[in-house]
């Protein structure tokens, strides 16, 4: 349980820092193939989080890929970030980012 919970805390903080550079103008994401935004992720050492291992701990024997992009994207690895890729645009708003950096630094309380 501990190391889920250290591996969720991971993806948020790495959610937290690819937002606050989109909107600080450090990464941007418009406009470009989604492995070539991968491969920049990985170059920033943004941390990935591999689908079928995740399916495998919660006891699934197989992976469970939907189309020829799902396969392709499991292939190159694509879609070990779709946790940063699948982000929210609310979470884009410089409010938002405000208010979940500061809740991760335990300037705001859990509840907010």
């Amino acid at each position: 349980m501990l190391s889920e919970l250290e591996m969720n805390l991971e993806k948020i903080t790495n959610q937290v820092r690819f937002v606050k550079e989109i909107i600080d103008g450090k990464l941007v994401v418009s406009k470009k193939k989604k492995l070539a935004l991968v491969e920049e992720l990985r170059a920033k050492g943004y941390k990935s989080f591999p689908k079928v291992i995740e399916a495998t701990k919660d006891g699934e024997l197989e992976a469970v890929l939907e189309n020829e992009e799902a396969m392709e994207d499991e292939k190159t690895g694509a879609s070990d970030y779709d946790y940063l890729l699948g982000v929210s645009i609310d979470l884009l708003l410089y409010a938002s980012m405000l208010i979940y950096s500061r809740w991760l630094s335990g300037r705001l309380p859990r509840s907010a």
